[in-house]
């Protein structure tokens, strides 16, 4: 009996010891941030800040403060989400004006990117700065430096002192769309309220010939009722 019993006893051990084996190299193995992608060994694009790709899923590497890592990943899943994809090399200027309409140009002012800078005065140049370096498809993709600098630009703009998570967000929002609906429309009356924003015109209706093509009306139920607008941005409309 005694016998048997310790072969039982031996063998709950040898059983409990594999499972924890077992558990410990599962948990070792999760994947949840870029670091851990890069150690399981999946592919890493070279790409300005490198990306992971594990599932479907993305994972970009974090360089730099907490609230301008925050931004710069949300910055970049939600232009993923906007234009539909994920751009091989990042996002440079034009692409992110594509995915977040309320940017200006002068929001890139500074902003430095592969090959080179961003440089705003009354317009935005691309200045080469890797003089007699191959030029490459990746060359005007934003790097995290890069970004910060947007995210200062930003700030200032839209005068919101970015001190947490809660002001960068109210940034990124500053730069979405709104479309009007049906209900939008078709009113009749607006409330007597100044709350500015920058009413975009459909290119299908009007044309124009200078940026921006927009108008800014008071509030966004004045914008909706006119059928040439395609979309708002809050606050007033660039100069």
């Amino acid at each position: 009996m005694n016998k048997q019993f310790q072969i039982y006893a031996v063998t709950i051990f040898l059983g409990i010891v594999i499972l924890a084996i077992y558990f410990s190299g599962y948990v070792s193995e999760e994947i949840i941030d870029f670091e851990s992608c890069v150690e399981a060994g999946n592919p890493v694009m070279e790409s300005y800040p490198r990306q992971c790709r594990y599932n479907d899923i993305t994972y970009v590497e974090d360089i730099g403060s907490e609230l301008e890592i925050y931004f710069r990943n949300e910055l970049y899943e939600q232009g993923v989400e906007n234009v539909g994809g994920m751009p091989i090399e990042g996002f440079n200027p034009e692409l992110y004006k594509s995915a977040f309409p309320g940017f200006v140009d002068s929001d890139f002012g500074g902003a430095k990117a592969i090959g080179g800078i961003w440089v705003f005065n009354q317009e935005l140049k691309w200045i080469e700065t890797n003089l007699g370096e191959p030029i490459t498809s990746a060359d005007g993709t934003l790097t995290n430096e890069g970004i910060d600098v947007v995210l200062k630009n930003l700030g200032e703009r839209l005068d919101i002192e970015v001190n947490s998570k809660v002001d960068v967000d109210n940034i990124i929002s500053g730069l979405s769309i709104h479309r009007c609906g049906d209900e939008e429309r078709l009113a009749e009356t607006c409330i007597t309220l100044y709350d500015p924003v920058c009413g975009w015109n459909d290119s299908e209706k009007i044309q124009c010939i200078k940026y921006p093509c927009a108008s800014t009306y008071s509030n966004g139920c004045e914008a909706c009722k006119n059928e040439g607008v395609k979309y708002l941005t809050p606050g007033e409309c660039p100069a």
